[in-house]
Parts: structure tokens; C-alpha cells; sequence
């Protein structure tokens, strides 16, 4: 709404353009006044401020090293379109700052398996990795942090996600170490590097045994990619075995 003394100084125009002109048709005149309200109201709409839509961004990763597949819910809200099978991802879904319940169920059943509250952040990005399995199923909440964006390197990381596995290397097949000693569920950080063709290597970082292979990664400029070591060392029947997988952040 808009109060007298807002419109006032219109008012006092138009009754001057009328004297000045007397002989103006009562339809131009009316005209004339909606376009100048007209102006007014874009003015007031213009000062007015607007709404600062703060953003997060989150997936969910199943890594769980068993058969199963699992739907997932932010409050009660479904995050898949099909049932996440092991090393199935969903895409990051946007989502306003605050704490919310990851829920996880089976594909043909609504009721809980594991119910886990998480905390995200206004532009922060984070992946939800499912983890273990019965009756020690987890959730694990990693930022994905990609402050450091440039066009002109490839980014990567390592999560050691096997549950059996001892601490971890992953190494450039003979080159360079990205990072060492990841027990279970830790994570490095981003470290940039050349954007070409990869193989790389995942050790045991006390006997320097080779676990697994990842051959033939190319890795593009301005890129994120988190390398995941999964499955078990041991499987037991229906169970997933150890192996090495990459996935693009961004």
C-alpha cells in the first residue's frame, strides 16, 4: 500500500499539468496519471530488498559392501530416483542451511534403517557416505570443499571407506604419493594436480602392499574427483570385495 504522503508530490503534479492545460481530454489525463503511478510503484519496488537465497549442496554415496539397496530422505523428502545399489550415488541435491534426518530404508519398505541428524552450511558442498553394514550400518558426512577452483589443474581426494582395511597410500602408479595413512573413514583434502590420464594405486601404508587399481583415470581441468576405497578385504557371502572407484564432485 502506498500512504498519502508518498503520492502526494504526484497528486500535486497532475493537478498543475491540468491547469497548465486545460483543455487536456479526461482520458489522457488518466493516462498520463497510471503512467506516472506506474513509475512510482517500479521506484518503490526497486528499493525494496530482496530475499538472499543461501544454498547447500549435498549427496548421498552407498558404500555399504553388502547386496542391498537402499532409498534415502532428507526430512521425510525422497533423494533418489532409483534405489541406490552398492556404489551408487545420487547427484547433489540443493538444500536451504540447517540440521536435517538422512534416512535410509530398503527399496521395497518405508521403515528405517538407520536414521542419522546432519548438520549442513550455507554454500558448502557435502557428500553422505552409507557405510558398514548390519547392524553397524553409519553414516559418515564429508565437506566437500572446492574453494580452491581453477581452470587450469584437476583436483582429487582420498576417503578410506573399507571397513576391514587397514590404513591406506593412494599413490600415482610409479610416481608420487597424494596422501598416506588414511585409517577408516578418514578423508584427505584437494590437492591439485596436471589434468591428464592416471593410473593410480592404493597401498597398505605399513607393508606397502598394492590393495587395488585404478587405471586409466582422465582427469579434466577445473575438475573435482574424490577416490573411494570400498568393499572388503575379506567378503563373506553377499558381500562386496575391496576395490577403488572415482567420483566427479564437480
Amino acid at each position: 500500500m502506498y500512504s498519502f504522503k508518498r503520492i502526494k508530490p504526484l497528486i500535486i503534479f497532475m493537478k498543475n499539468l491540468k491547469l497548465s492545460l486545460p483543455t487536456l481530454s479526461v482520458r489522457l489525463y488518466a493516462y498520463l496519471f497510471l503512467a506516472a503511478f506506474s513509475v512510482l510503484s517500479l521506484g518503490a519496488c526497486k528499493n525494496k530488498e530482496q530475499p538472499v537465497v543461501n544454498i547447500s549442496n549435498i549427496r548421498i554415496i552407498n558404500v555399504s559392501p553388502t547386496g542391498a539397496t537402499f532409498n534415502a530422505y532428507l526430512n521425510e523428502k525422497k533423494a533418489n530416483a532409483a534405489a541406490l545399489p552398492f556404489s551408487g550415488a545420487t547427484g547433489y541435491l540443493q538444500a536451504e542451511p540447517g540440521t536435517y534426518a538422512v534416512k535410509l530404508t530398503t527399496s521395497t519398505d518405508v521403515q528405517s534403517l538407520l536414521t542419522k541428524t546432519v548438520a549442513i552450511s550455507k554454500d558448502i558442498a557435502y557428500s553422505f557416505y552409507v557405510v558398514d553394514r548390519a547392524p553397524n550400518l553409519d553414516g559418515l558426512l564429508i565437506v566437500d570443499d572446492m574453494s580452491m577452483a581453477t581452470l587450469d589443474k584437476t583436483f582429487v581426494k582420498f576417503i578410506n571407506l573399507s571397513v576391514d582395511a587397514p590404513a591406506l597410500d593412494l599413490k600415482i602408479k610409479d610416481g608420487a604419493s597424494i596422501t598416506t595413512g588414511k585409517a577408516y573413514k578418514a578423508s584427505s583434502t584437494f590437492t591439485g594436480m596436471e589434468a591428464k590420464t592416471y593410473t593410480f594405486e592404493v597401498k597398505d601404508a605399513t607393508t606397502g602392499v598394492v590393495k587395488a587399481t585404478l587405471t586409466d583415470v582422465n582427469l579434466a581441468a577445473g575438475r573435482f574427483y574424490t577416490i573411494v576405497a570400498k568393499g572388503l578385504l575379506t567378503p563373506g557371502n553377499n558381500e562386496q570385495a575391496f576395490g577403488v572407484q572415482a567420483y566427479i564432485n564437480q
